[in-house]
């Protein structure tokens, strides 16, 4: 189905995603394609379902991961598919996961993002993916900034997180895949039952942020650099 989304970069596409998203949880779950197209947007939502469903995001091809300590470079990556935002709510991400009416608030959603940009602005006040109701969290070839090459990013200060994976007790399975994320306070939330490996983290506060851990975590081959702290 193609939802008529302008991709501009300048053009509000928030309500044609969400239509969107409304349309293929109905049809029992499947992916929102997008070519390699700038789109505005203030937050995706994914609402409240109590079937499992499969949530999808998908560009055409691998975003230009943007990471680096010196120098100047060019603030637009030459391809992929982006969601900007400038949302200003440090209770929600630019895709969100809404509460659900499981246990504990869960919804019962496998959230998938792929090929994807995620930009927000300097010093963010939200979440760039907040997949903290979600049941399980896939991502793989996703960039997650302010919109800014790292090393002119200014100290984050609001209590927003680039990647909020899903909380505690859910028994998920969480995997992450080639991730880069800049400029946020803490760049990625882990609580449990995450697979990460060829990880990016740059001019976060807290890069790596291990908040419960009642099982295990586990994270190979992590790039990072100019984080107050590189793990918490």
């Amino acid at each position: 189905i193609e939802w008529g989304c302008v991709g501009d970069g300048v053009t509000d596409d928030t309500d044609k995603i969400n239509s969107a998203v409304v349309e293929i949880i109905a049809r029992g779950g499947g992916t929102i394609y997008g070519r390699d197209r700038k789109f505005k947007v203030s937050s995706i939502t994914i609402p409240s379902v109590t079937t499992w469903v499969k949530v999808e995001f998908a560009g055409a091809g691998t975003p230009v991961q943007r990471f680096g300590t010196i120098g100047d470079f060019p603030q637009d990556p030459p391809n992929g598919m982006q969601f900007i935002s400038d949302l200003n709510n440090v209770n929600l991400g630019v895709i969100n996961v809404a509460a659900g009416s499981l246990y504990s608030n869960f919804n019962l959603v496998l959230l998938s993002i792929k090929n994807l940009s995620v930009r927000t602005y300097n010093n963010p006040k939200c979440h760039g993916v907040n997949a903290h109701n979600a049941m399980q969290l896939n991502m793989e070839n996703v960039c997650v900034d302010t919109r800014m090459y790292n090393v002119q990013a200014s100290l984050p200060t609001f209590d927003s997180c680039g990647i909020l994976t899903p909380k505690i007790g859910n028994g998920a399975f969480n995997y992450l895949r080639n991730i880069s994320v800049s400029g946020y306070k803490w760049g990625i939330s882990v609580q449990e039952h995450t697979d990460g490996d060829q990880i990016i983290l740059s001019s976060c506060l807290h890069g790596l942020w291990f908040r419960i851990a009642d099982h295990a975590s586990y994270f190979k081959r992590v790039c990072a650099q100019r984080n107050t702290n590189h793990v918490t």
